[in-house]
């Protein structure tokens, strides 16, 4: 492993312990998505400015408000981000008040809401929610059992593409073609969706995904083939060399075992700490904020694939 990777992963170590210092919860999936965060931020997670978040969402919202449980970790780390934590806070439930009348409260909306103070102004949520849900309506036309309150925050940032609605659904159709058979049909659909994002020929980037995922496999590898495949497909949209991913996501992947959270009976297995690996190289190969690639379908890409993050920490997959 070279010296910048590994220093990346000790940044991540250094987050993690930050981030368990202020939210004492059992769902271990909350700590290694929010120390992400910060990362994906280029900043560091700091305990103090995190308690103070906390309070902040505590002091706004009610106590049943889908703002706090699962979703109040990520939330106040996202808020730790920010210059204005508490603007940031207040816009978040502005928008989500917009969006709850086109779809149910929920805790994606919650990620929605606040994903989207970073790319849209008020004056724009009102359109962006209808036209999300217009893209939710054809999804579901397309599967009516798999598509559920979970996809609505994808349906919003699908709506911030200038893409033809119908053309997106249509390029996700095609993912549920070439992938058939390799995972469930959930997983597939979060699959399209981020490829969609991504920009590029759908076929080109399933090819590639299978591509990658073999190779990990024959690297000795055993990559799960459910809900971290997700994880994986982001990690195949950028354009870094298979061969370079699977020897860094080896290289992580041995340097965690014998970090705090990963050692000993009660820390993550192989196979978390392949996920875990995952997601802190598609991190790592992300674009830069200096570059303005917010507007970009790679960005997209890469917000869709933390909001992934974020919701699993409900399904405690991460």
């Amino acid at each position: 492993m070279d010296s910048k990777l590994q220093r990346f992963c000790d940044d991540y170590l250094t987050n993690r312990a930050e981030i368990e210092k202020v939210f004492k919860i059992e769902n271990g999936a909350v700590y290694p998505v929010c120390a992400n965060i910060f990362l994906s931020h280029d900043q560091m997670a700091d305990a103090e400015k995190l308690k103070e978040c906390k309070k902040i969402i505590s002091e706004n919202t009610s106590v049943f408000n889908f703002f706090r449980g699962n979703m109040q970790a990520p939330a106040a780390s996202l808020m730790a981000c920010s210059s204005d934590p508490e603007g940031k806070l207040s816009q978040a439930l502005e928008y989500y008040d917009i969006l709850k009348k086109y779809f149910s409260s929920s805790e994606e909306l919650v990620l929605a809401s606040l994903m989207l103070t970073d790319m849209a102004r008020s004056s724009e949520i009102s359109e962006i929610a209808e036209r999300s849900k217009v893209i939710y309506e054809l999804m579901k036309k397309k599967h009516r059992f798999i598509t559920g309150y979970e996809d609505s925050v994808f349906a919003v940032l699908l709506s911030l593409s200038d893409r033809n609605s119908e053309d997106m659904v249509d390029d996700m159709e095609k993912c549920f073609t070439a992938l058939k058979g390799m995972t469930d049909k959930n997983n597939i659909q979060t699959i399209a969706q981020i490829f969609t994002m991504a920009g590029k020929p759908i076929e080109g980037m399933c090819s590639r995904f299978n591509e990658l995922f073999e190779a990990i496999r024959n690297a000795g590898m055993k990559y799960g083939k459910y809900n971290e495949l997700p994880i994986l497909a982001a990690l195949s949209a950028n354009d870094t060399e298979i061969e370079q991913i699977v020897s860094d996501m080896s290289d992580v992947s041995k340097y965690l075992k014998d970090k705090k959270g990963y050692k000993g009976i009660f820390g993550a297995d192989k196979r978390i700490r392949l996920r875990h690996s995952a997601m802190l190289l598609n991190t790592y190969y992300s674009p830069s904020a200096e570059d303005d690639a917010v507007a970009t379908a790679s960005m997209l890409a890469i917000i869709a694939f933390e909001t992934m993050l974020m919701m699993s920490v409900t399904v405690n997959c991460i």
